[in-house]
């Protein structure tokens, strides 16, 4: 790799400011936090024009970011994804990353970096940024800046502003893509962050970095990648070319509960918010916008306005616990899946000695346009294995091929049709468990997630679990529903009577 110019000789040792917290891999962090120091400026209020200083939680994400492979000097991560909730300075940030990889030691021969957001407005404030980066510093004698795009003097290279809101952008071929605020890439939007993002297979070792606050129900680009950055962080899949790293509010904290817990709630979603001086304003927002607005914007969590969720409000992330089972006690298992463009469920259910019910859950996300059914009949087959199942329920619209299969080698496979003759009783069984504290789950955000974006939909013989207008997943939800209601039909000792 080359740079468009030397790093400064002073900037070589600079990260020795300062103890360092370890990475699992080498990093060039510290070297971009020192070129950015060396180079770039502030663009905005009091700090206007003054050397830009990296914080910690910027130092530390620079650090996961560029870690690379010391056989080769490669950088590992090829798609990032940063959350913070607002006022932690993304855009500045973003913007400084920018112009790193556009003239910094590690660019590349003829970086080409499109700086996107969702609308015209967005993306002119964060090439705004990068511009006045380029030029009230000391990076203007080596860089040139437009209207539209910086351009690095004598020899090949640009960044340009991208909206999301102009079209595809297709035939590019970026080395970095910096996305800003995904969760406002919706509808045809989303086609555009597609479109770049495969264009970046084009490069050697292309980079797309995504700074985000939280979504809400339409969001459904932003909540893919936020599904697979919880699932890496559970273990449930590896991707070590992915980068998660996501500040949010402990779902556990109640806003209602006072100053106290929600300045908590603003502190561990944004870790500059005492360094800003901004939690006066972020508790006067509290009482001036309303809550839902308030918890996305300032706890950096994902929102539902569209419909109430099936379940009283907090009462989920109040049964965290240990969820683990008891060797060769009885197991019910449940499986909900479509076959394509959706997420796939497997919930485990097992009661213990208080009576509580134990939940344990495999998640896959959609990847493409298709399901791995091979890999959900394999996972089967281990939890048989693995534990005294009663049951595998099973909806045969979807899984009747497999669950033949799968009965023919031993497993006792139990149709579950997804009717409302079924899933009405079933919806009134999980709702009184969960209510009054008889279910625990391990505190999984994906299971969460899926468990309380599910709404009431009314029939003629009651409601039943449903999508209603939103498009989250909640097969999980749906899962977990038909696994409580087959143990309760079929335990020795009835758990509970409707």
């Amino acid at each position: 790799m080359r740079r468009a110019y030397p790093l400064p000789t002073a900037t070589r040792n600079s990260s020795k400011r300062s103890a360092r917290p370890k990475v699992e891999r080498p990093t060039y962090g510290p070297l971009a936090a020192a070129w950015i120091e060396a180079n770039l400026v502030h663009t905005e209020g009091d700090l206007f024009g003054q050397p830009f200083k990296c914080t910690a939680d910027e130092r530390q994400f620079l650090d996961k970011l560029l870690r690379y492979d010391p056989a080769t000097g490669r950088l590992i991560v090829r798609r990032a994804l940063l959350g913070r909730a607002k006022g932690w300075g993304k855009t500045e940030f973003i913007g400084a990353v920018v112009l790193f990889f556009l003239a910094g030691p590690l660019a590349p021969l003829a970086p080409n970096i499109p700086i996107a957001a969702a609308s015209f407005e967005q993306a002119d404030l964060l090439f705004g940024t990068c511009r006045i980066m380029a030029t009230e510093g000391p990076l203007k004698p080596y860089l040139e800046a437009f209207d539209t795009e910086i351009l690095v003097k004598g020899q090949p290279g640009r960044a340009y502003r991208v909206a999301a809101a102009a079209g595809t952008n297709d035939g590019t071929r970026p080395t970095l893509f910096a996305a800003d605020e995904l969760h406002e890439w919706t509808g045809s939007k989303a086609r555009v962050f597609l479109v770049i993002t495969n264009s970046i297979a084009k490069r050697r070792d292309g980079l797309v970095l995504v700074i985000s606050t939280a979504g809400g129900d339409d969001s459904e680009l932003l909540r893919q990648m936020y599904d697979l950055g919880k699932s890496i962080e559970a273990g449930e899949v590896v991707d070590h070319g992915f980068l998660f790293d996501w500040a949010e509010a402990d779902p556990t904290l109640n806003p209602h509960d006072g100053p106290e817990v929600r300045a908590l709630m603003a502190r561990q979603a944004n870790p500059h918010i005492d360094l800003f001086g901004t939690l006066e304003f972020v508790e006067r927002r509290w009482h001036e916008i309303p809550e839902h607005e308030w918890l996305r914007y300032f706890a950096n969590r994902w929102v539902s306005v569209a419909q109430e969720s099936w379940l009283p409000a907090n009462v989920w992330p109040h049964l965290a616990g240990d969820t683990t089972f008891v060797p060769d006690r009885p197991v019910w298992v449940a499986v909900d899946m479509a076959l394509k463009h959706d997420s796939i469920a497997v919930l485990a259910v097992q009661q213990g000695d208080d009576d509580r019910w134990r939940v344990q859950q495999r998640i896959w996300q959609p990847d493409g346009t298709t399901i791995d059914v091979a890999a959900v009949e394999n996972h089967l087959r281990d939890l048989h294995r693995r534990w005294n199942v009663r049951e595998f329920a099973y909806d045969p619209a979807y899984f009747e091929r497999s669950a033949q299969a799968l009965a023919d080698e031993g497993l006792p496979m139990v149709e579950f049709p997804q009717s409302a003759a079924r899933m009405v009783p079933a919806c009134q069984v999980a709702y009184e468990l969960i209510c009054s504290g008889q279910v625990v789950h391990d505190g999984s955000p994906v299971l969460a997630d899926q468990v309380q974006s599910a709404v009431p939909r009314q029939s003629e013989s009651g409601w039943r679990l449903s999508k209603g207008k939103s498009k989250r997943k909640i097969d999980a939800a749906v899962a977990l529903v038909m696994a409580l209601s087959r143990a309760n039909t079929t335990a020795p000792t009835p758990f509970f009577m409707y």
